[in-house]
């Protein structure tokens, strides 16, 4: 019980004492970020990464993680239109550069 008492009351103080809590604060002490994460439908986000000119030259969107202990096999997974629009509604055809690769896909 004191363990838990102790690390409760741990967490309380590191909360309070955590000045960056806001993306503001982030900014103001860093500057500019590298990257964030963005919910762009309900359970899928996508990560933007920013070059040193400070446009974006990376999107990944993925599902978000569960905050479930057990996930159903298959629930981490995008519906192949429901990317394609998300992609779309991102980087419209006539604004993306020169094809060069594939796209990669993970499999678990």
């Amino acid at each position: 019980m004191w363990l838990r008492l102790s690390v409760l009351l741990v967490a309380v103080a590191f909360q309070g004492s955590f000045s960056a809590k806001t993306p503001e604060t982030f900014r103001q002490r860093y500057g500019k970020p590298l990257s964030e994460t963005f919910l762009v439908r309900p359970g899928i986000v996508v990560s933007a990464s920013y070059g040193i000119s400070g446009n974006t030259c990376e999107l990944v969107i993925i599902p978000k993680e569960s905050e479930a202990i057990f996930t159903r096999p298959g629930s981490g997974s995008i519906a192949v239109k429901l990317l394609q629009e998300i992609e779309e509604e991102l980087v419209p055809k006539p604004e993306r550069g020169k094809y060069i690769m594939g796209v990669r896909l993970q499999h678990l």
